[in-house]
């Protein structure tokens, strides 16, 4: 799963990558797939944000 983008373009994330977001921390995925922390980091990120919907529906900005 070691997968090194020379720096220019990030490489797409496989299922097994995207997997490993919800079982282990940042630096244990650089650790298994040679991904930077900082990319790890945006990936999860755009994770939650797909996941619990609030690219659709932002909960600090609903009015209550």
């Amino acid at each position: 799963m070691l997968q090194q983008s020379g720096g220019n373009l990030p490489l797409e994330w496989s299922v097994e990558e995207l997997a490993l977001l919800r079982r282990h921390t940042n630096v244990e995925i650089a650790e298994i797939t040679g991904r930077s922390i900082e990319e790890i980091g945006n990936r999860r990120l755009q994770d939650n944000i797909e996941r619990n919907g609030w690219d659709v529906c932002d909960p600090e900005r609903e009015d209550v």
